[in-house]
């Protein structure tokens, strides 16, 4: 089986000018010519690809300087008339750039496309002809406005409806592909904004009516969908769905509109598809191939089989002669017996040129619902068996050998085959002449297979046998001998990769995934959902959902607005509806969303932090930080000492332990329960604590921080602070600046009080009887001890001032009240 190979680099002068943002492809009589657009240098240019693997550039042509982008340059090839024209889609004051292609793929002059709507950025677009009528419709500046515009065959556009909300009110549109079939015509959106994809009828005077929608309300686990693409096989058409959010792509069959999921893949370890962004698509003969990329530095290689099932042909990953770091554009086309594939980084210059040799032409072949015997011929074949007992025979050449459901026998014959199996309901499959170090192995259809550490192996004297929960295949090798464990894991491709089941939902109170990357949608109620190890997808749906993480022993870290920043055993995860989260025994690190969110740490020093929306969090066992965020939040430090966190609040605040009804800024509506330790914010904060034993901060500003009854520990922090420990025995840290201590009882410490610059405050009421001057104070009640100055009063409470050698100046520091 053939690999991708590096061939050369493309537009080495633009090695140092960076990203190369959209790459075209198109067959001009001369063949085909490649487009590439730098959005760094504002520049779309031309490239023969006849002229050897690294053609030098055969046109370029400056783009306007005032054009409205949205951060990524995209052009669009578009036919009018007989003429195509590269048009940019980031409209300036005149409109849209339009640049006309000779017949030779040079760039012509640059013309404007005016219509309502053009005047900005196209967020996407796609392009339909229908008859002898073509259209071009474009997501505008506008989210969720789409406009529809006829294609004149004198290179104008002429409005038809909009630029306006589509029937379904898809929000914002992601991307957009149009599709033919059966003659009529069919536009799909994705929509960023709730998950889901929409597909319109469209008639033949350009209206839109919506068919059918499909999303992660549905069971589709996509997050974020992000780009669309398209294909047909023998007359059946299928939408490829790539999502960033959740890493996936999905297939979707298009029946007169209705749609079906036929399969779903998620990016793991052995595919480069991460935060997908891109994806390209082309037909060599019968055969489609698509290939996947996003920001894990490399591509994958897939090929489609009738039946709406992806297979991973091959995964290459950046290197330093490469420039697949974090890819931003790509384009393939079949030329001249290779899959010619070019692949454009966000962050390195120039243009990729990869290859896939495509080797004889073979047949495609499927089998009936009831299965059957298939037998290729010479060429690089690909037989797809059914729901039955199948028979395939590959002969000689490459071939790809899919079995579906049952009982199937595989012989691939001579030649570098892959053998792709699918769940086969407990029956046994046997491969009869596999040849260990050619032909390849294709085990993602097995239901929650991750890899091969989960697969038993039984040593056969001409082969080696194969178990996975139900499954069971048996291979026999060509050669009669023995085959080894080992010559299984290294034909094994993509090992860590499964489909995700489609076309059902389990609507479950708790699901349950492995250890693996699992697809968990919930239902209509309030769902439970544990991945487990493994990069999940966690769907909510309706109700209010909690994500549970209590098998994790590790530390855990949990962001539901940003899960790239998720560790442990929740790294990979995304989150789609999401309201709760339950942590572990370990130190778990969570934040919520902008919602209502119940945050909870177990056991553990956890620290929880809710951000907007009326957040509860609740610490558990042990030591705790807790930071609701604006809203009013309910903060339980559970055992221990948990501390409620105000850090990030800018404006002023009062917080009260003890009457929580006081509070004000972003404290309005808190409540505590179980909380000991209290911090302020940014501004100049009033602290109260209650009447156990309290540790509070004021952090920076000129804060007023009182104790209240217990023995307490107070710090100012930055700022002219006022620290009251109140009754009980307390320790006073100023933490530098003008600081004021107010003394009326107990046994009080002041750690770093500074003379002639800070203030005692003494309640002459509560220490002694009588009128003194503070001269007086300090003769009568003040002496120097080992440790500081100690003042000891009539009454029995003392203030020790750490750190004074001397009484001399005392008395200018005090002050009465």
């Amino acid at each position: 089986m053939a690999e991708m190979r590096y061939v050369a680099t493309l537009g080495t002068d633009l090695a140092a000018t960076g990203a190369v943002s959209d790459l075209d492809i198109l067959w001009t009589e001369a063949g085909p010519v490649l487009y590439a657009t730098c959005e760094v240098t504002g520049t779309i240019t031309a490239y023969d690809l006849s002229g050897g693997d690294a053609p030098a550039a055969m046109d370029s042509q400056a783009l306007p300087g005032q054009i409205d982008d949205l951060g990524t340059l995209e052009v669009e090839l578009i036919q009018f008339g007989d003429t195509t024209q590269a048009v940019v889609l980031s409209g300036g004051p005149a409109g849209l750039p339009a640049y006309a292609l000779t017949d030779s793929g040079s760039i012509g002059g640059r013309s404007d496309l005016e219509a309502s709507g053009l005047g900005g950025p196209i967020h996407a677009s796609a392009t339909l002809t229908l008859g002898d009528t073509a259209y071009l419709f474009a997501a505008t500046e506008t989210p969720g406005q789409l406009g529809t515009y006829r294609i004149e065959p004198d290179g104008s556009l002429a409005l038809v409806r909009g630029p306006s909300a589509p029937t379904g009110k898809p929000g914002d549109i992601a991307a957009m592909v149009a599709v033919t079939d059966g003659g009529k015509g069919w536009l799909v959106l994705a929509s960023a904004l709730d998950d889901t994809l929409q597909c319109y009828r469209v008639n033949g005077d350009g209206s839109l009516k919506q068919v059918d929608s499909l999303g992660a309300a549905d069971g589709l686990g996509v997050n974020l969908p992000s780009v669309l693409a398209s294909v047909t096989l023998d007359g059946r058409a299928f939408v490829l769905a790539g999502a960033a959010g959740s890493s996936s792509l999905s297939v979707i069959a298009l029946d007169d509109g209705v749609m079906t999921a036929t399969d779903h893949l998620v990016d793991s370890l052995d595919t480069r598809f991460q935060g997908l962004g891109s994806l390209a698509t082309a037909m060599a003969g019968d055969r489609a191939y698509v290939l996947a990329a996003g920001g894990d530095d490399g591509v994958t290689l897939m090929t489609l089989l009738p039946t709406g099932r992806l297979v991973v042909l091959d995964t290459i990953a950046d290197s330093l002669e490469m420039g697949l770091d974090n890819v931003e554009s790509l384009a393939m086309t079949a030329n001249g017996g290779v899959l010619d594939i070019f692949v454009g980084s966000a962050s390195e210059g120039g243009v990729t040129r990869l290859a896939w040799d495509l080797g004889p032409a073979g047949e495609t072949l499927q089998a009936g619902a009831s299965g059957g015997t298939l037998s290729g011929g010479t060429g690089a074949d690909m037989l797809v068996g059914g729901r039955g007992d199948d028979t395939l025979q590959g002969g000689d050449g490459d071939d790809i050998l899919a079995g579906g459901a049952g009982a199937d026998q595989f012989r691939g014959g001579a030649g570098a085959d892959l053998f792709v199996l699918d769940a086969g309901d407990g029956v046994l499959d046997k491969i009869l002449d596999f040849e260990a170090g050619t032909d390849r192995l294709d085990l993602s259809g097995w239901a929650m297979l991750r890899g091969p550490d989960q697969v038993s192996f039984t040593q056969l004297s001409n082969g080696i046998q194969l178990g996975f929960a139900e499954e069971t295949l048996k291979i026999l090798s060509a050669n009669g001998k023995a085959l080894s464990e080992d010559d299984i894991r290294a034909a094994m491709v993509a090992g860590s990769l499964t489909h995700a089941p489609v076309g059902n939902v389990v609507e479950g109170k708790t699901l349950v995934g492995t250890d693996g990357a699992d697809v968990l949608q919930g239902g209509k109620g309030d769902d439970i959902l544990q991945g487990l190890d493994g990069g999940d997808t966690l769907i909510g749906g309706a109700g209010i959902d909690t994500a549970v993480y209590s098998e994790s022993t590790g530390q855990l870290v949990v962001d539901m607005k940003d899960p790239s920043q998720n560790k442990g055993v929740a790294a990979g995860d995304t989150y789609d509806g999401i309201e709760n989260l339950v942590g572990s025994d370990g130190r778990d690190i969570f934040k919520g969303t902008t919602e209502d969110n119940f945050i909870s740490g177990g056991n553990n020093k956890d620290s929880l932090v809710g951000r907007k929306g009326d957040d509860r969090l609740d610490g558990g066992a042990d030591n705790d930080l807790l930071e609701g965020g604006p809203g009013a939040d309910t903060l339980i430090g559970g055992t221990g000492s948990d501390r409620a966190m105000y850090k990030r609040a800018t404006d002023p605040l009062t917080i009260d332990l003890a009457n929580a009804g006081r509070n004000t800024g972003e404290a309005a509506g808190d409540s505590y329960v179980d909380i000991e330790e209290m911090v302020g914010g940014r501004a100049d904060d009033f602290v109260w604590g209650d009447g156990a034993a309290n540790r509070l901060w004021g952090r920076e500003g000129n804060d007023e921080i009182h104790g209240r009854a217990g023995d307490d520990e107070i710090y100012g922090g930055h700022g002219d602070d006022v620290l009251h420990g109140g009754a009980g025995n307390d320790i006073l840290t100023g933490g530098g600046n003008h600081d004021s201590f107010v003394f009326d009882g107990g046994h009080d410490v002041i750690t770093d009080f500074r003379p002639g610059i800070e203030e005692i405050h003494l309640d002459a009421a509560a220490l002694w009887s009588g009128t003194l001057s503070t001269a007086k104070i300090v003769s009568r009640f003040a002496e120097v001890t080992d440790t500081g100055v100690r003042l000891d009063f009539d009454t029995g409470a003392s203030l020790l001032i750490e750190g004074l050698t001397t009484t001399s100046g005392l008395s200018g520091d005090l002050f009465l009240l």
